[in-house]
């Protein structure tokens, strides 16, 4: 049980506990076994559960006071037990709010352990309720009280570096307290956590420094083998973006220690991010050789690992193949390890098997991307076995059911996810779509009206339900008896609903939907306009003004004549599509506006070029309905008109989905 809690596997220590209590009753009268038990409570947030445990701790005999007579032969309590429980009842007493009960407890033990090593572990328990009730010299005064020959100084001086840097902000203190700690034993210890309290500044410069002669100590007394430090200084170099010496670094350190894993996947990792694939490659490829055939348990978990960092490096690479090939194989390995896995404890079963799910999950969204919707059915349901309660493959498999018009199936799913309070928001929002194209109309409605009338600056359902009362042919409609308001009155409650509601770059992201859906363009422009520089809402806010500003419909029937005259729309489009690029912004939805502002000049060879524009998207993905319909408006100002309609018969004989839906009801 001690060794679970360590490993915070608290559902697997209360097994133990429960397991060790079946084989002996006698050690209901052990201090450990209530202490062991109150932890578990703690850990889990039971704290009026731990609080029980603790107080029929401190009836036992020998624990509220030494002495006492002990059932069955058994010893008394330590000092070290005695006062655990001591400290664990005033901490629990504290989170419960009982401040007079915890001082109260605090005093008790701080008598009871006068002039014994326990009372520097009571003090600095007293300094955390005078910090918690906001008292942080006091806190202070007491942990300087500890003695720097007690056991517990260390402990005591960090305590106090937390406090200047978290309740004072004094970087210069919290360095200093890790110094004076380094001055009263330079080790190879202490050097490393005034490296660590550097990188806490972000000053990696003086990081590295002190894990050199950390690294240098432990070299000179023959602990050559200590990967953690190598890793940490790995780490600090690459803060420093010495991204070179880093590298040399780490090679280094594998020759010197071949078999040492986390410093040949610090490696692999650093080649990724510097997006040097075959050296990353390489690395692991040189990893797998070290870890050999060899099957426990422990080395096909660790090979796993490296499967799923040689994925990323794959897809990071444009080599979908190889890509999935890994996950593949990482997800067959992993299915290994459950299986060696089986007798663990349920704990550590249940995290091997969401890891499994996210295996599957991934793999399924890349049948996706493929429009392989079947395999993507097949792996949704797969991590679902593994993981009935995968948020993740949950909504993304109901989202899929959608796109397939399996509208019962994907209900089902949605109101799993909401009967298990996952993905709450998503799920309500899926539930709404598929009233929506139930021909439920008001009860879709009524769903982010609800979610609207409890947070009214909920911007992402009040964009739903905009696109939703639009699809149904209601954005313009107010209140009639008894019938929900839609659009117009959740916009007016946003920004009745506070202050900073004209601030926020979601309202205005809403009221020039709102604007561009009811062909109000300046104004749609002047609202998107603001939201435009958001780091959530800005991208599909420049995506909505580039769509006004190369609307189709103003396309008139005829080529233009005479020398390229670009409209000023198309050059404003053109201008807002560059934002895009400058802030990394790549794919399919820019190449298709780049067409666009081709046709929308209605100048001949612009309109051919648009033509093998919307041709390079295709080849890209051969289903862009975008792409089809920008060709068969092209073709129609080119007098084309049957290869325009071919172009649309394909667009309808299409599978709807959700993410398509603008485009595909232009088409029709």
């Amino acid at each position: 049980a001690q060794i679970y809690i360590e490993m915070d596997r608290f559902r697997d220590a209360s097994a133990s506990l429960e397991q060790a209590l079946s084989h002996r009753f006698e050690i209901r009268e052990s201090p450990t076994y209530f202490l062991l038990r109150a932890i578990v409570h703690e850990k889990t947030g039971e704290w009026s559960e731990a609080l029980k445990v603790l107080e029929s701790a401190m009836r036992l005999p020998g624990v509220k006071s030494a002495g006492g007579s002990f059932k069955g032969g058994a010893g008394p309590p330590s000092a070290h037990e005695r006062a655990s429980i001591f400290l664990h009842l005033a901490k629990v007493h504290s989170q419960l709010g009982h401040g007079p009960e915890a001082t109260k407890i605090i005093q008790d033990a701080k008598g009871e352990f006068a002039k014994t090593a326990q009372h520097a572990n009571i003090v600095m328990m007293d300094a955390e309720l005078n910090l918690a009730r906001g008292d942080v010299h006091k806190a202070l005064v007491l942990l300087k009280s500890v003695a720097s020959d007690s056991p517990y100084f260390v402990k005591a001086k960090m305590m106090v570096a937390k406090i200047q840097l978290e309740h004072r902000n004094n970087k210069k203190l919290y360095i200093k307290c890790f110094e004076e700690l380094v001055d009263r034993n330079d080790t190879a210890a202490t050097r490393s956590m005034l490296g660590d309290a550097f990188m806490k500044l972000q000053d990696a410069d003086a990081a590295v420094q002190e894990y050199r002669k950390a690294h240098k100590m432990e070299m000179a007394a023959g602990n050559a083998d200590s990967s953690e430090l190598a890793v940490k200084l790995g780490q600090a170099l690459v803060s420093t973006h010495d991204f070179s010496e880093a590298i040399d670094y780490y090679e280094q350190a594998v020759q010197e220690q071949p078999r040492k894993l986390p410093l040949r996947l610090s490696l692999a990792e650093l080649y990724m991010k510097l997006h040097r694939a075959p050296e990353a490659i390489r690395t692991l490829e040189a990893t797998h050789k070290v870890l050999g055939e060899e099957e426990t348990a422990e080395n096909l978990q660790t090979k796993v690992k490296l499967l799923q960092l040689e994925a990323k490096v794959y897809k990071q690479a444009n080599n979908n193949e190889e890509y999935i090939r890994s996950l593949h194989d990482a997800r067959s390995m992993q299915s290994k390890v459950l299986g060696r896995l089986r007798g663990e404890g349920p704990e550590m079963l249940q995290q091997h098997k969401s890891l499994a799910a996210r295996l599957c999950s991934e793999l399924a969204k890349h049948a996706e991307q493929q429009k392989n919707f079947p395999e993507a059915l097949r792996y949704y349901g797969e991590a679902l076995k593994h993981d009935e309660k995968h948020a993740e493959a949950m909504a993304s498999l109901a989202r899929l059911h959608m796109d397939r018009e399996e509208l019962e199936d994907a209900r089902k799913q949605c109101q799993a996810l909401l009967k298990n309070d996952l993905e709450t928001e998503k799920a309500t929002m899926m539930l709404a779509d598929i009233m929506f194209r139930s021909n439920e109309f008001d009860e879709a409605i009524r769903y982010f009206a609800q979610m609207l009338e409890q947070r009214a600056n909920n911007y992402v359902a009040l964009e739903q339900l905009i696109l939703l009362v639009r699809r149904a042919g209601r954005l313009n409609e107010e209140p009639k008896g008894n019938r929900l308001a839609e659009a117009p009155r959740f916009l007016r409650l946003a920004e009745r609903s506070s202050a900073r509601a004209a601030l926020d770059a979601g309202f205005h992201y809403c009221k020039g939907l709102y604007a561009r859906y009811t062909r109000n363009f300046p104004e749609a422009l002047t609202e998107l306009n603001q939201a435009r520089k958001d780091g959530e809402w800005g991208r599909k806010a420049i995506c909505h003004m580039i769509e006004i500003y190369l609307d189709p419909d103003n396309l008139s029937d005829e080529l233009k004549t005479g020398a390229l005259d670009v409209p000023q729309s198309v050059r404003t489009a053109r201008q807002l599509r560059s934002e895009l690029e400058s802030g990394g912004d790549t794919g399919v939805q820019l190449e298709v506006f780049e067409a666009y502002e081709l046709l929308m000049t209605q100048h001949k060879p612009s309109v051919e070029q648009s033509l093998d524009k919307f041709g390079e998207v295709l080849n890209t993905d051969k289903d862009s309905v975008a792409a089809l319909l920008g060709m068969s408006y092209a073709l129609r100002l080119l007098k084309q008109d049957p290869k325009a309609r071919n172009h649309l018969k394909r667009i309808s004989k299409m599978q709807y989905n959700s993410e398509e839906a603008e485009e595909l009801e232009k088409s029709y």
